[in-house]
């Protein structure tokens, strides 16, 4: 229940902000932790630790990386951000503190929409720079689904308009990394172009690939992660999951940018670039989820 969560993390010392009694933002670590289309559905994976205050409570104090869930913003590409040794990519994974949780804000609050801010020094490996920079995200609470619905769905939508803003000119190619995190089971559907490759990041990706259309199952014994380049995908990717008490459809919609101006490149080969729209299944070591994740460039106003 959407209740029993604010209830929770407000218990736990964390309190979302609701809005519209429909969506739960979380101001530590800058994310969207629920998505309610009714007040016993949460449509995004969360951590089953937050299932509880005896749980919650050390489970955030924990000085690690927290996976708390939901919808949350990162700093790409990876291969400078997070990974030490590309040749391991898992040998000293870090997730930079100054990246998640941040230290967010929140700028600007009403009943249907709230701004999080957070100033941020960034590590990039290959140019050995420590970048300053300043990530704001608003998000807005949508008042009706943009297509007509059969009768009897329950809908419930947001609109999120990101900027990231740099202090100063610098060689390294940073973009905001939004990624998305869908319960266990169902599928994940990608509209793709003609002649798409999409590329492994991490380990043996498996999916279907036919009409236009990329299918994979959010379900594996072994995690994996594929990437889409700019020219391949639609700006679109689906979450579908008949197999609850309820069926339940995720949609995102994303800019996409000419493929030349993404930095972002696996750690096998890192000159290949252009890489916006990124899929990962985990085999249940880290809670079980899937990922919907896209680049966003930075600019003077970027979104969606």
């Amino acid at each position: 229940m959407m209740q029993d969560l604010q209830t929770t993390l407000h218990t736990a010392g964390h309190a979302p902000i609701e809005l519209g009694g429909k969506i739960l933002v979380l101001p530590f670590g800058g994310r969207v932790i629920g998505l309610y289309p009714r007040p016993d559905m949460n449509a995004v994976w969360v951590n089953p630790a937050l299932a509880s205050v005896a749980t919650a409570k050390p489970f955030l104090e924990d000085p690690g990386w927290i996976n708390l869930g939901g919808d949350r913003t990162w700093i790409s590409p990876e291969i400078d951000t997070h990974i030490k040794n590309p040749e391991a990519m898992f040998d000293g994974y870090e997730v930079p503190k100054g990246v998640d949780p941040a230290a967010y804000e929140v700028t600007a609050q009403d009943e249907r929409s709230v701004t999080l801010t957070s100033t941020m020094a960034v590590p990039f490996r290959r140019s050995g720079e420590t970048v300053r920079m300043t990530v704001s995200r608003t998000i807005t609470l949508l008042d009706a689904p943009p297509v007509e619905l059969p009768d009897g769905t329950d809908c419930v939508g947001y609109r999120q308009e990101a900027t990231l803003t740099l202090d100063g000119p610098v060689a390294a190619r940073p973009a905001l990394w939004h990624i998305l995190q869908v319960p266990g089971g169902g599928r994940i559907e990608i509209p793709v172009r003609a002649g798409t490759r999409p590329r492994a990041f991490i380990g043996e990706p498996v999916y279907e690939l036919e009409d236009e259309r990329l299918r994979c199952r959010v379900d594996t014994d072994a995690s994996f992660k594929f990437s889409l380049v700019a020219n391949d995908c639609r700006g679109l990717m689906r979450y579908f999951n008949d197999s609850g008490p309820t069926d339940l459809l995720l949609m995102r919609h994303f800019p996409v940018c000419d493929s030349a101006q993404y930095a972002d490149v696996s750690c096998t080969n890192p000159d290949d670039l252009g890489h916006v729209q990124q899929i990962y299944v985990d085999d249940g070591a880290l809670g079980g989820f899937g990922e919907l994740e896209e680049c966003e460039l930075h600019g003077p106003q970027v979104g969606r």
